[in-house]
């Protein structure tokens, strides 16, 4: 019976952090409408929001959303050693040798299934803040380099979540063999991505499932799923 409510609290637990760490990377959402307001509320609403507002308000967008997220995500990190629910594996062990490569194939496989144009998107980043309302070269420089290091601080969020959700198949004897940490991703992450960009949910929906299939594979290996998601923004964006 102990061991029961012991079980019931570690399932409540790591749902809870992983709903936290999704509200984490919703603040996303809200700061994008907030520098829209105060920045450039008119192009914003009008004529299709993120992509429209100008460079420098680009920059503070950025700027405001990485100190957010690099305090929350230690915050988060802290407690959840402190209470036992961060289980990534940093550790080398011989499931690598089949995922590594997985995870480096399959989002090859993936933007082909989609007849996407498989190339690098840093030039089609660099050109677009270039294009964007006031931009120039130094400013599209700047706005490239905080473009990818939001990236990597989402994808670092990300694998918390999946780690969070995953806890829970420690927990429920039944079910074992669900990628509990990709469905918890798909259903907070990939929802988020519904609300900023409506017409990639499909696309967010499968890939947190493939990366929650990874996550288990690999015995919960950190290195594994970052090189799925490194591949995927560096052919996708």
């Amino acid at each position: 019976m102990e061991e029961l409510i012991q079980n019931e609290n570690k399932i409540f637990k790591s749902f809870k952090q992983g709903i936290n760490l999704f509200g984490t990377i919703f603040l996303d959402v809200i700061v994008v409408f907030i520098v829209a307001y105060f920045f450039d509320v008119e192009n914003f609403f009008t004529n299709g929001g993120f992509r429209y507002l100008k460079s420098s308000a680009l920059t503070i967008y950025f700027g405001i959303i990485l100190t957010l997220w690099t305090t929350l995500l230690w915050v988060n990190y802290i407690k959840a050693k402190k209470e036992g629910l961060f289980n990534v594996s940093f550790h080398l062990n011989k499931s690598l040798y089949f995922c590594i490569p997985l995870a480096i194939i399959l989002p090859l496989i993936f933007s082909y299934l989609l007849e996407e144009n498989i190339h690098l998107t840093v030039i089609d980043q660099y050109n677009f803040f270039l294009n964007s309302p006031s931009g120039n070269v130094f400013i599209a420089n700047i706005n490239t380099s905080l473009q990818y290091l939001y990236w990597l601080v989402e994808m670092l969020i990300v694998i918390f979540i999946i780690d969070s959700f995953h806890n829970l198949s420690n927990y429920i004897k039944f079910f074992k063999f669900i990628p509990w940490g990709g469905i918890g991703l798909a259903f907070t992450w990939g929802l988020e991505q519904l609300l900023m960009r409506p017409n990639t949910f499909l696309h967010i929906f499968i890939m947190s499932i493939i990366a929650g299939i990874l996550y288990k594979l690999s015995k919960r290996n950190f290195f594994v799923v970052l090189i799925y998601f490194v591949i995927l923004i560096l052919i996708k964006g």
